[in-house]
């Protein structure tokens, strides 16, 4: 194609997307500008050939669901739809992480005794739940997420063997358990102020669970203790 002609249809799509999206930010409708955004920074992202986009998702939604808790998980980015980050940001970095692998023509999956078991179990929960619907309804596909987020692993998986999209994860998980002790005890100083006033949509950003917080900051633990060897006491 002639460079000024292609060029000419660059410039005549970005300005027809540029009304579009105000329009629908006049009308506030905020889907079609997360869309725009997200591609707008996948693109950049995979220009830059650094990390790639989806370990960035991946690295966002691991803050996200730590740090904010039960808050965060209370959020749906686009109220049009009846979709939570975890399960849209799952099905955006599992469609990039299949579409690279069919690319270079690679499988998200090991084939070893650990991808066999979790293959296994993925099969057996997800034939379960037909039969538990018919018995607890809605209550069967909401317990279905302990099925699926089983997801996460292989994606994370395959985005460890890129090495700057492991770096990012790494980084997302020193962050994010870094930060979790000051947050949780400013939670438990100043409840009313997390719970009243940091909020986005009347959901509270940041909201723990009791349990899930010991979870999260025993595993930070774990994640940040130091490799190698200990030596309390230098040699005399």
């Amino acid at each position: 194609m002639n460079p000024r002609l292609r060029l000419f249809l660059a410039g005549l799509l970005s300005t027809a997307l540029a009304v579009w999206v105000g329009i629908t930010l006049a009308k506030e409708e905020h889907f079609i500008a997360m869309l725009s955004a997200g591609v707008c920074v996948w693109a950049v992202l995979s220009w830059t050939r650094g990390p790639l986009a989806e370990a960035w998702l991946l690295g966002f939604l691991v803050f996200g669901y730590v740090i904010g808790n039960r808050g965060f998980a209370q959020m749906t980015p686009v109220p049009q739809l009846p979709l939570f980050f975890s399960e849209l940001g799952l099905g955006i970095v599992l469609l990039l992480v299949l579409l690279r692998g069919a690319l270079q023509r690679e499988l998200p999956v090991r084939r070893d005794w650990l991808n066999s078991l979790l293959l296994l179990w993925l099969v057996l929960g997800t034939g379960r739940v037909w039969m538990d619907v018919r018995t607890h309804g809605f209550m069967a596909l909401r317990d279905f997420a302990m099925v699926y987020y089983l997801l996460y692993f292989f994606v994370t998986q395959a985005l460890a063997a890129h090495a700057p999209s492991r770096g990012i994860l790494h980084a997302a998980l020193r962050a994010t358990f870094g930060l979790l002790p000051l947050t949780a005890l400013l939670s438990m100083l100043f409840p009313n102020f997390f719970l009243s006033n940091l909020l986005v949509e009347g959901v509270p950003l940041i909201f723990y669970k009791a349990d899930l917080l010991a979870t999260f900051l025993f595993t930070g633990f774990i994640v940040l203790l130091p490799a190698g060897n200990f030596r309390w006491f230098e040699d005399g």
